[in-house]
C-alpha cells in the first residue's frame, strides 16, 4: 500500500503510533516519506527534541511547521472538542505541504474508519461494516460525489453528503435512486440529513434495532 502512494508525508510526534508508521514508510520509500511535527506553545519543548531525535537517529527525514490552533477560538476555549480543532489546524497544514510537494492525494477528503458510521453504544460487527461500506461506494458511483457518509442507524441508513449537494441528492429521481441502493443492503427506512455532512459530527444516541 506504502509502496503505491509513491510519497508520503506522516504526521509524526515521535510516539509509538506514529515513529512505527514513519519507520515503515522510510523503510519502504526511503527518502520519498517525510515525518511531519506540528510545533505549537501546546507541545513541550522537551517532546520536540526527544521527537527529532528519534528521527536522527533512525535516519528519518523530518521537518517541523508551526502550527496555529492557538488563534483558533474554538481551541482556547477549551470545550470538550478542543482535540478537534486542534487536529483540524494540523490537518490544513498537512494538506497544504501535500500541495506543495506535489502528492496527488493532496485533496482527498479525510475519513474516519468505517466503524464511526455506527452509534456509540450499539454494537460493531462485521455485517454492519459491509453494509455501510457496500453502501457509501454504490452511493459515490451513482451520485458522482467524493464524500459521503451512511450512519447506520439500525434498519435506518441516514445519509449525509457536502452540504452543498443536500438539495441535489434530495430530487425526486436520485431520492428513489438511494432508496433503491439501502433497501438492497437491507435497511428498511431512508433519511437524508438536511444539515449535510459534518466533521466530528456527535453520532445520535444508541438506536433500537429490533
Amino acid at each position: 500500500m506504502l509502496r503505491g502512494l509513491g510519497r508520503v508525508l506522516v504526521a509524526y510526534s515521535g510516539g509509538v503510533d506514529s515513529a512505527v508508521l514513519l519507520a515503515e514508510s522510510h523503510r519502504v520509500l526511503g527518502e520519498r516519506a517525510c515525518g511531519v511535527i506540528a510545533q505549537s506553545p501546546s507541545l513541550p519543548a522537551a517532546e520536540l527534541h526527544d521527537a527529532l531525535s528519534l528521527a536522527r537517529e533512525g535516519g528519518f527525514p523530518a521537518r517541523v511547521i508551526q502550527t496555529g490552533e492557538m488563534d483558533r477560538e474554538a481551541y482556547r476555549s477549551n470545550g470538550p472538542d478542543r482535540c478537534y480543532h486542534c487536529k483540524t489546524e494540523l490537518f490544513e497544514k498537512l494538506e497544504a505541504l501535500a500541495r506543495e510537494d506535489g502528492l496527488r492525494v493532496w485533496d482527498k477528503p479525510q475519513s474516519a474508519c468505517l466503524a464511526s458510521r455506527i452509534p456509540h453504544g450499539s454494537e460493531v460487527t462485521p455485517e454492519k461494516l459491509k453494509q455501510v461500506e457496500l453502501g457509501e461506494e454504490a452511493l459515490r458511483k451513482r451520485l458522482g460525489i467524493r464524500v459521503v457518509r451512511l450512519r447506520h442507524e439500525g434498519r435506518k441508513a441516514r445519509i449525509e453528503v457536502e452540504p452543498r449537494e443536500v438539495a441535489r441528492i434530495q430530487e425526486p429521481e436520485q431520492k428513489d435512486a438511494i432508496l433503491a441502493i439501502v433497501r438492497e443492503l437491507g435497511f428498511v427506512e431512508l433519511e437524508i440529513d438536511p444539515r449535510g455532512y459534518r466533521r466530528a459530527d456527535p453520532l445520535p444516541p444508541k438506536m433500537q434495532e429490533d
